[in-house]
């Protein structure tokens, strides 16, 4: 399996949709990220995100899970599918899934508090 690794990013997008980049047999890490933008464009395998603070994670499709290390104000955004989610050692991390992804796991070693709009096809798991 490949990995790709994005470090020490500020006030910036990242946005990978390359199909050379983005597939189903890649990994993604990302650390120590401050007030950006991550779009994951299409399917990959893995992402771990570590020490990343005020950042929002967009994922389109997702083989395996996100896992969450040591984040603080931190968005993730699942639209097609996430198997599961791991957060652990976070503060202020807000998941927003669709119906699609309604179905993922979280494990955490945080409080969770679960709300739902009926009028929005999002949700979000605080």
């Amino acid at each position: 399996m490949n990995k790709i690794v994005f470090e020490n990013y500020t006030d910036d997008t990242i946005e990978i949709s390359d199909e050379s980049e983005m597939n189903k047999r890649v990994s993604f890490e990302f650390f120590n990220c401050n007030k950006c933008t991550i779009k994951m464009i299409g399917k990959c395998q893995n992402i771990s995100i570590q020490s990343c603070k005020n950042t929002t994670l967009e994922i389109d499709s997702l083989v395996s899970q996100v896992e969450l290390f040591k984040c603080q104000a931190f968005n993730l955004k699942a639209k097609t599918q996430l198997p599961m989610a791991t957060i652990e050692g976070c503060s202020q991390v807000h998941v927003y899934l669709t119906n699609a992804t309604s179905n993922a796991k979280i494990s955490t070693s945080c409080c969770l508090l679960y709300t739902s709009d009926a009028a929005d096809d999002m949700q979000c798991v605080d």
